[in-house]
Formats: structure tokens, sequence, C-alpha cells
């Protein structure tokens, strides 16, 4: 049977990060040898069906069948058309179309019609993509792919074609095999974390499955040891990971134990402190801050992750190791970035995003950063994302705070961020210090926010220290305050101040020593869709050993 060519979508921010040994391993996958090696015992049967613990919409079971794909914020239009040969918008909306998660959509309506359309979509996908393929076979790809097709086998595999089910089962087992050789060596990350628990999952489920249980197990108590760091964030630092990671080690403990295996006590001690930062990063409309690539994500979604976790630790204010401070005052909520982004291939998301706040009033936003773009093609947003000018922070000369290099990797990162907080009876003081531009400029960046027990005042100093007290060469510096698109901004008649109205009327004003000018903005905080919005940009000049600007938000 002739098979599709090869898929040939691979995000430049993989691609250029892939090492020459992962590329010879990619060469070896695509031989006949390799094809052999993945040959063995045909399973007939699931051995456990996990729980499908996240529910299904029909609608979008009913949209799938009138061949409506929304994958990653992102809607492909093709009725009566093979799925798995059109054009995808990107990277994230190819992963998640082969990672069948959407099965459960299916589940949800049920009927014989949902079944036999599952049916003939699987039906196709063998005959593309049995073989190894570089995107359906990504390791975390597999472990989606595998944990769908099992906990919804009512829909994928149970069927009336015998030939049909061993080749589900038969596929499956192959998947699993390569998946055992290639977890360990995922993309760093939380793809290397889901690959794992997806080997572990194929250990407990399918047949002759003990070897890659123990070894799966064994490897995920290392990779959470190393990947979530001791106040319970994970160390990419971006809260969609976050949410994700916890997603699937919730679901994990549950599967195990209803499969009467032995849940290892990391599984939980893991749980209990990513839960508590996963709440640390939600803002007052419950949806996640945008810091390092992360979205919003769905409240219902957070909110049933976060009941199936069990974890009832509280948000700390500040998370130490990760490099995070937060403040809740009245309705008022300030989170902010007091970090360095995280080492070699897990900062290639990550965003120059040094010293940046959001805050929320209630259940509105009001400062944000801009967000981020998964991978799209053709418009660039995934680079200009990560800049430093994409975020309510300090900039120099238009540089970013930490180099985003051709790689996609940040540069050279300072060894540390000093960052005092100072708790008082009538404000919360945060004294934040990077490092970034001291090797292009030889400033240290020092942001001061004092925030009001009330929440109605925010006062804020941005300083550039000359690390050697000299004067340097001149530089234009702005500071930017991203809006939220539902904030309107308004120059005060004089001109010296800006008033902004949150959408349900409430008034705050923005005032600075050096002025501030209104100027266009976008927002990514929704996966796939882009909104215009506004910035407030006070702007001055670097040069003396000193520069202060202060600068103040109140509710009128």
């Amino acid at each position: 049977m002739p098979r599709k060519a090869k898929s040939k979508f691979i995000d430049p921010t993989r691609a250029v990060s892939r090492s020459l040994r992962q590329r010879l391993r990619n060469s070896y996958y695509d031989t006949f040898l390799y094809r052999r090696v993945l040959k063995g015992a045909h399973p007939v049967q699931i051995k456990f069906n996990p729980k499908n613990h996240w529910g299904g919409d029909v609608a979008v079971a009913d949209a799938l069948f009138r061949g409506q794909y929304t994958f990653a914020g992102h809607t492909v239009s093709a009725p009566n058309e093979n799925p798995w040969r059109l054009q995808a918008p990107s990277q994230a909306w190819l992963d998640e179309l082969h990672g069948f998660s959407w099965l459960r959509h299916f589940r949800a309506q049920g009927g014989d019609a949902a079944k036999r359309h599952v049916e003939v979509l699987i039906k196709k996908w063998l005959q593309d993509f049995h073989d190894w393929d570089p995107v359906a076979w990504q390791p975390e790809v597999i472990a989606h792919r595998l944990i769908a097709w099992m906990s919804n086998a009512s829909m994928a595999v149970s069927t009336q074609d015998l030939v049909h089910h061993s080749a589900v089962m038969n596929s499956m087992a192959r998947q699993a095999r390569h998946l055992a050789r290639t977890a360990p060596t995922a993309r760093d990350g939380l793809p290397r974390l889901l690959a794992l628990i997806g080997l572990i999952y194929s250990g407990f489920c399918l047949p002759e499955g003990a070897r890659r249980l123990s070894k799966g197990l064994q490897l995920l108590e290392r990779e959470l040891d190393r990947l979530v760091l001791a106040d319970g964030c994970i160390v990419t630092r971006n809260p969609s990971d976050q949410y994700e990671a916890l997603k699937a080690l919730v679901a994990l403990k549950a599967d195990l134990k209803a499969a009467s295996q032995d849940m290892p006590n990391y599984i939980q001690r893991a749980i209990d402190r990513m839960a508590p930062m996963l709440r640390f990063f939600r803002l007052g409309d419950s949806k996640l801050a945008l810091f390092n690539g992360s979205f919003e994500e769905s409240v219902e979604e957070l909110d049933q992750v976060l009941d199936a976790a069990k974890a009832q630790g509280k948000p700390l204010g500040g998370a130490i190791y990760s490099g995070f401070q937060r403040v809740q005052a009245g309705q008022t909520i300030v989170l902010m970035d007091a970090g360095s982004p995280p080492p070699g291939d897990l900062s290639i998301s990550a965003h120059a995003s040094a010293n940046s706040f959001e805050m929320s009033v209630g259940a509105e936003r009001l400062i944000v950063n801009c967000g981020s773009s998964d991978e799209i093609l053709y418009d660039g947003l995934h680079k200009v994302s990560r800049t430093t000018a994409a975020h309510s922070t300090l900039i120099i000369d238009n540089k970013n705070s930490f180099p985003i290099l051709d790689n996609q990797r940040i540069g050279k990162r300072p060894k540390k961020v000093l960052a005092v907080r100072d708790e008082m009876d009538d404000t919360v003081g945060l004294d934040i210090t990077h490092y970034g531009y001291v090797t292009a400029f030889g400033y240290e960046h020092e942001r001061i926010l004092k925030v009001a027990r009330s929440g109605k005042v925010i006062e804020g100093i941005d300083a550039l220290k000359s690390v050697n007290r000299k004067k340097r060469p001149k530089s234009p510096i702005d500071i930017r305050f991203h809006l939220h698109p539902g904030v309107e901004a308004r120059r005060t008649v004089d001109g010296g101040a800006v008033e902004l109205t949150l959408p349900s009327g409430a008034l705050w004003r923005f005032e600075s020593t050096h002025g501030v000018n209104v100027e266009e903005s976008l927002y990514l905080g929704e996966r796939g869709h882009v909104e215009r919005t506004r910035q407030l940009v006070v702007s001055g000049t670097s040069g003396a050993p000193r520069l202060q600007i202060n600068w103040r938000l109140l509710k009128i």
C-alpha cells in the first residue's frame, strides 16, 4: 500500500534545537530495520481501560463531524477531507490532532454514527502513520494517543471489524515499544514528563508491560525531582506547563489506584506541591497569568484539575525557588516575575520577561503581558511575544533583558535575581533587581512596587543603576504597561496622566514623573486569538550613573 510522504511540519523552535544525535536516531527510526525491531507479540485486548477523566463536549463532536477541526486555538475547515493530510496552521494544532484527546467528545456524543466516524478516522491514520513519523510519533504525542485510545476504547478499539481491532491493538503495541526507547530522550521539560507518564500507562494497561511500567516509574521519580522545584513550580516557569503536568499526574494517580497498582509516594508529594503553585498563578478572573509561553486556560478545566488533586494548600506569597512574587491586597492581585529563565533546552519557550508584572482588580485584568503564540506559521508572533518589549517592564534601547538565541534558547543569564519582600502594616513591598542589562549597557534594573493593603494604590519605582557608578553612553529606555483589551485608556486634559476604565466601570489613574504616552499593542491570552489593545509607555534616556522613574496606579 503506498504511504503518504512523511510529515514535513516540524516547527523551527524544535528543529533548531534538535541535536545531531537525535537526528541520527530519527534517520534510524525511518528504516526497514527499525520497523523490524518494533515487531512483537500482538496483544488481543487492553488489560486495563483508564478512566476518561475530563469528559467531552457534544458540540465539539458535531463540529468534528462537519470537518471543523479546532485545535490549539486554530480552526481548519475541511468537510469530507482526510484530516491527516491537511495543511496545519501550527505545530501545536498538529500535535493535538495526532494526540487524539478529542476522542472524548465523540464518546460524550455516543451512538453508532460516532463509533463509525471514529473507526474511519483511525483507519485512515493507520494507513499513513502505521510506521514512524517525525510528528505523529513524537514521544509525548504517542503518550497522548495511547492514553486516548485506551480511555476511549469503546470508540477506538472495540469494534465488530476484527481485522481493524487487531490492527489497532498491534499499532498500540508497536507505539509502546517505540515509547520505551524514546521517552527518556524526549524534548526536555513537559514533553518528556508526559512521555514518561504515557510509558507508565502502556505498562499497566497493555499486556506484557511489566518492564515498561517499572522503567517508567523509575524515570518519572527522577524527572519529578528534577522538574518540580521546592516551591512546587515546574522548572520551565510556565503556568500552562504547570497545569498540564498537574493534570497528567492527577489522572495517573487515579488510574494506578483503580488498576490496583502500587501508587508511589513521590507522585502524591509532587501533586501536593504543584496544586498550590497552580493556584498561585491564577489572577482575579481565576485564569492563569501570562508568563513564559502560558495562556489563560479554561476556568472550568482549572477548577476540575484542582478539585481532582485534592491538595488544599494555599498559594505562597513568594515563590523564591522559581522566582515569582504574588501580592493579594483587597480586590487587587499582583503577580511579578522575580527570577531568571531556566537553562538549556528548558528555555526554548521562555520569555525575556525580567521584572515584568501582571495585575487584576476583582475579576478584571488591568496590567498584562502580551502572552504567547502557538508557533503560528509565517506571522512571527511567537518570536515577538518572547521579547522584553512584549512585557510590562523596562527595556533599554529595545534590547531584550536576556538574549534569545537563533536556536531559541535563552542566552547568557545572570546567576541570580535579587528579590526582597517587605510585609508592612499598610503596604506589601517588592524590591526586585535583575542584572540582564549589565553586559550590554552596564546597568542593573531595580523595580520597587509598594501595594497598599487596600489594593487601591500601587506605587512603583523603576531605577537603572550603573554597576560602577560611571556614566554610560546614552540609550533610550521605555517602561511599558500593556493593558488588557477590556481596558479603555484616556489621557487627562493636562496630558500628564491616563485614566483607565475597566469593563465594570471602575476607574483607575496612572501617573508618572516622566509623563506617559498611549500606544498600540497586542494581546495573545487565548490560544490562536490575537486582540488589539493599548499600552502605556513611559520614556527616558539612560547615561547617568543612576536614573529613577516614579509612577503610580491608583483607584479613583
